[in-house]
């Protein structure tokens, strides 16, 4: 996502650890997110609230986007980011209050646009916080405890071993 990447770079550019730190655990937990909330949504197939009145129809596999409501996925980016850059980070709570009301304002904003049921942004957001908790926090003890460091390099990302 742009916003992952905007924490890369700058990290690389300031040489601040955590903003890397940052970058790298939205763009792995963003992956891992996608495939878990896409699978969950192909196979429950869950009806948006736009195709059935009736929040319990299912018709799975949900192949068509029609039936593709839980879990949702823009609530589950959404915490994922805010879970992620406040614990690397280490925000102060103003700050981590921000950044969650607006992944709030995300879930609010699909549920004002009939794409969710109430129950399907819950469960994108605790999917996302919770994934984003965990790849923060394994990153962060790879960090503490690695005997590498990563750089850029044109094109990619380089690795650097001490030899001691």
């Amino acid at each position: 996502s742009a916003a992952s990447d905007v924490y890369k770079r700058q990290g690389w550019v300031l040489g601040e650890q955590r903003l890397r730190q940052a970058g790298i655990a939205v763009v792995s937990g963003a992956g891992f997110t996608a495939l878990l909330v896409v699978g969950l949504k192909v196979a429950l197939g869950r009806a948006r609230p736009r195709v059935s009145a009736a929040s319990l129809v299912f018709r799975a596999p949900g192949w068509d986007d029609a039936y593709q409501s839980f879990p949702s996925g823009h609530s589950a980016l959404a915490f994922l980011m805010s879970s992620v850059v406040a614990s690397t980070l280490e925000l102060p709570s103003y700050a981590q209050g921000a950044l969650y009301g607006v992944a709030t304002l995300t879930a609010l904003s699909r549920l004002y646009h009939h794409q969710h049921w109430l129950s399907d942004v819950v469960a994108g957001a605790l999917i996302g916080w919770t994934v984003g908790q965990a790849t923060a926090g394994v990153l962060g003890r790879a960090q503490h405890t690695a005997r590498y460091e990563l750089f850029p390099v044109p094109n990619g990302v380089g690795v650097r071993v001490p030899l001691r």
